[in-house]
């Protein structure tokens, strides 16, 4: 099972062998150790704000300490993704023969996970919304305007994700 999570979060393809393993190892180690000194850091600084500047400042400090942890996440993430790439552990390797077939199903896949995206991306944009006092979820939910973002949100990362899948395939020789 353990093995499974890793494979699916790093983007590994194939066996996960001890070459695999050890190069893994080594990219986790190198993104947690600053997100662990940052967590502290930015915890402290926040901690600090709220006690200088008190209650009427509590929502401008969360969301810049939530945007700031956002911001560190996703640069941690493309870290991992990128070393990951140039390290060839999420190439899929296959022949020739097994390149249209290949396609076919990243393009499946790709469609699933586009439609789980745009879906979430819809209802999270629409909570948000609500959340802001733009009227009822359900009234929110079914807005054109709404549905047009996340359907088009939805396909422009689709389209994304299938350029990276594809440019993930690596035609060897038998």
């Amino acid at each position: 099972m353990y093995a499974k999570i890793m494979k699916h979060f790093y983007g590994i393809t194939g066996p996960l062998d001890e070459y695999k393993r050890s190069e893994i190892n080594r990219l986790g180690n190198n993104v947690i150790l600053p997100l662990f000194f940052l967590l502290l850091l930015s915890t402290f600084v926040a901690i600090m704000a709220a006690y200088a500047l008190g209650p009427a400042a509590a929502e401008a400090i969360l969301l810049s300490y939530g945007g700031f942890n956002l911001f560190v996440l996703m640069g941690a993430m493309t870290y991992l993704g990128v070393a990951a790439a140039r390290l060839h552990l999420t190439d899929y390797e296959i022949t020739a023969v097994q390149l249209p077939h290949a396609r076919w199903a990243l393009l499946g896949r790709t469609l699933l996970m586009g439609l789980g995206f745009t879906v979430l991306f819809h209802l999270l944009s629409i909570f948000m919304a609500w959340l802001d006092g733009a009227g009822s979820f359900g009234q929110l939910l079914g807005l054109p305007a709404n549905l047009k973002t996340s359907l088009v949100a939805g396909g422009v990362w689709t389209l994304l994700m299938l350029g990276v899948a594809w440019h993930r395939l690596k035609v060897i020789d038998d």
